[in-house]
């Protein structure tokens, strides 16, 4: 979880803000891994960012005249404490970031055909549930014709609960010893 301070209040959750960049600025931070804001954010001393709710109406603001832009999606839970959600002249506090922004902390990139076209292309934002770009894994999947249902189950509904309910773990071991219990005894009855 990350603390967010939001206009003096802190609250508990996972946060996405979004970055609009020229499709240059994108590719340069794209090859170097970090970006240290466009000339706009380095004489603001920060870099610029905006809620899901603010990144349509900032890209028709700020850059009504671009033909093509790209909108990344960030996790603040990446940024720690460089974020701070100050008020703005033209409304609401909008988040700022003061410190280089890392790739590793972009979850989603959108090209943007014109800047009017960002609500549509952009998905709805669902708090807590943040998706991140898939990386190298290495697992071993067992051979599916020798794993047994139960047991595929029992693995199945944890990790539904975490990853898709956000049911906290405590809870989720509980259950998981219960089914485990469970199958235990069905299998052996059978």
């Amino acid at each position: 979880m990350v603390l967010r301070a939001l206009a003096g209040t802190c609250h508990r959750e996972v946060v996405l803000i979004y970055k609009i960049l020229l499709p240059a600025e994108w590719a340069g931070f794209e090859t170097s891994g970090r970006f240290d804001g466009s000339p706009f954010d380095r004489s603001s001393g920060f870099i610029h960012c905006s809620s899901r709710a603010q990144v349509g109406a900032t890209a028709v603001r700020v850059f009504p005249q671009e033909p093509a832009l790209v909108v990344i999606a960030i996790d603040t839970r990446a940024l720690g404490d460089s974020v701070r959600w100050e008020p703005a002249s033209n409304g609401g506090p909008f988040p700022h970031v003061y410190a280089p922004l890392s790739l590793s902390a972009v979850v989603a990139v959108h090209p943007i055909a014109d800047p009017s076209s960002v609500e549509e292309v952009l998905p709805r934002e669902q708090l807590g549930r943040v998706s991140r770009r898939p990386g190298p894994l290495n697992l071993r999947l067992p051979d599916l014709a020798t794993v047994r249902p139960v047991p595929i189950g029992i693995a199945t509904v944890p990790a539904v609960l975490i990853l898709k309910l956000r049911w906290p773990v405590p809870w989720v071991l509980g259950i998981s010893a219960v089914l485990g219990l469970a199958a235990t005894l069905a299998h052996g009855l059978a």
